[in-house]
């Protein structure tokens, strides 16, 4: 039985990866879909990857909240939910 001494948990470097490969861990199908999951996990945590000034930028109003949540509540009044 091969087996590649892997994390449980973070990021699966690109030597670990090979080495599943070369030892028939993996295939290559497999591999692309781990390469694709480190990827996606990677863009998922950059979400919240910004500095002060930019955060601020896009800070809202309080008087901008209540107006939206004003015509929001106005564009679903006499509505029925089922």
């Amino acid at each position: 039985d091969a087996q590649v001494d892997v994390a449980a948990v973070g990021e699966v470097d690109g030597d670990a990866r090979n080495a599943a490969l070369e030892a028939g861990v993996i295939n290559e199908g497999e591999l692309a879909h781990v390469k694709l999951a480190e990827e996606l996990r990677l863009d998922a945590i950059q979400v919240d990857s910004f500095n002060k000034e930019e955060y601020l930028s896009t800070a809202v109003s309080a008087a901008q909240c209540a107006a939206t949540s004003t015509e929001s509540n106005d564009s679903t009044a006499g509505t029925v939910n089922s």
